[in-house]
């Protein structure tokens, strides 16, 4: 289904009256943020850019100069962050998105600047005022560039070795008759699909059973299991699977069951994520998966289409790492995982979406206003799967909420059942690398490390139901 984001949106909204994180709160980790990690992209992108300049022999004149206008753009949108400069309107690149932006920045009381503005906004006003600078660019080879082509494929390579136990574990998965599956067994391997989707930043395995499949109820696998769910603070994953059993013995009929994946990082999350989805259709638990990506780069890691077939296409062809770097079965096994997703999207059994509203800077309540068409066809979904920090955050509204105040609350009109339709199911699954933390038990929080809401070691996995309610 086509999508796109309102061209005007109607800033009387129906956000949370609840404080927001900003680069001026010296408690936050918006602060650091704006400070320090920032520039430190700017110039990772300033360097990738000299990096390409230097490499590719076969540049026109035109492209170099190109290249180096960008380059001083980016230099100067860094200095302007230094000395606090107020956030000027976007230049409109033909995207569609632009006024929205330019419209909120007029919304913020005072005026604001770098150092002194909402922290989701500013984040993702940075990233789409950069793609501004390459959409610009005459020579066609900078408009489509990824500054971050080259980290993400490090990234990578640097966990050749996840990515090959992942895969030869999840082909054992898919080689079992899993509908065959009872009681605990059937459950455990439900919680350990989610467990690996939720780590999918992390290539330490360890959660995996020790063995095949059948060792799912071991002692070790049950042990591991435990381990790893320890830091996840709020865990509704028994809700969720109870859901989707109801739904696989209801009414509906496997030709109308959908999840939508709202997706994260590119690589070997990436990759958890696929696994998470061919478990999903081996399983019989829905029909078909829709993923949902970025159409630009984006916050660094994110995926975009080029990054899923990129992936997909090197796993099929056994390409993704060099020959001598692996064996020949573990080469052979890739590409059998490869194909298999390649054989699911030829089955319209998993697709690849990437709508603009996910680079807008929009919390996500606001999505049945700001893009009426992609609401519907998530609402349409038994489940849509949120992953990842970025995507909770804009869940709920990157707000300054007491911890113990409900998932549901903090989403605001998402976590409503509408008056004209019947609402969404959201599963967000989110390891911790901001300050917003919502869900936890009374005390639990008070336990914890000072800074457990930004090492990425806790986590959530929290769900709100509209639907059945």
């Amino acid at each position: 289904m086509a999508s796109t984001v309102a061209k005007t949106f109607v800033f009387q909204r129906d956000d949370p009256p609840i404080p927001l994180s900003t680069t001026a709160d010296r408690l936050s980790f918006a602060f650091p943020t704006a400070r320090t990690r920032w520039p430190k992209i700017l110039n990772q992108m300033i360097e990738e850019i000299s990096s390409t300049l230097s490499a590719k022999k076969s540049f026109s004149a035109k492209e170099i100069q190109a290249g180096k206008e960008i380059q001083a753009q980016i230099i100067s949108l860094r200095d302007q962050m230094a000395g606090n400069a107020p956030l000027t309107p976007l230049q409109y690149d033909g995207g569609m998105d632009i006024e929205n932006y330019n419209l909120e920045i007029g919304t913020f009381l005072p005026k604001p600047t770098w150092l002194h503005v909402p922290w989701l906004f500013a984040e993702c006003y940075l990233y789409r005022r950069v793609r501004t600078y390459f959409a610009f660019s005459s020579p066609i080879y900078w408009t489509t560039f990824d500054p971050f082509l080259t980290e993400k494929r490090k990234a990578l390579v640097g966990s050749k070795k996840g990515t090959i136990e992942l895969v030869k574990h999840l082909l054992q998965v898919l080689d079992t008759n899993l509908i065959s599956f009872e009681g605990e067994k059937q459950e455990a391997l439900f919680v350990e699909m989610i467990q690996i989707s939720l780590w999918g930043n992390a290539t330490d395995l360890s959660l995996l059973a020790g063995g095949g499949v059948e060792e799912l109820d071991s002692r070790q696998g049950k042990a591991a299991r435990e381990k790893s769910r320890k830091n996840v603070l709020c865990d509704d994953t028994a809700a969720v699977y109870q859901m989707l059993k109801d739904l696989q013995h209801g009414d509906i009929t496997l030709s109308s069951r959908e999840i939508h994946i709202v997706l994260d990082n590119a690589g070997f999350e990436l990759l958890a994520d696929l696994a998470l989805a061919a478990y999903l259709l081996k399983a019989d638990i829905v029909h078909k998966i829709v993923l949902h990506g970025k159409r630009i780069p984006w916050f660094v890691s994110d995926v975009n289409h080029h990054d899923y077939t990129e992936l997909v296409d090197g796993l099929a062809k056994g390409s993704i790492y060099p020959p001598n770097d692996i064996s020949r079965e573990d080469q052979q096994q890739l590409a059998r995982f490869g194909k298999h997703i390649q054989d699911l999207e030829s089955r319209k059994m998993l697709e690849f979406r990437a709508e603009m509203f996910w680079t807008a800077q929009h919390p996500f309540g606001r999505l049945p206003i700001a893009d009426p068409s992609l609401y519907a066809s998530l609402a349409s979904a038994e489940l849509v799967i949120f992953k990842g920090d970025l995507n909770y955050r804009k869940l709920t509204y990157d707000g300054q909420w007491r911890n113990t105040v409900s998932f549901g609350e903090a989403i605001g009109p998402l976590g409503k059942r509408p008056e004209d339709n019947d609402g969404m199911r959201i599963l967000a699954l989110r390891t911790s690398k901001a300050d917003v933390a919502v869900g936890l038990p009374e005390g639990v929080a008070e336990t914890l490390p000072r800074d457990w809401t930004r090492s990425g070691e806790y986590a959530m996995i929290s769900f709100c139901d509209t639907k059945s309610k």
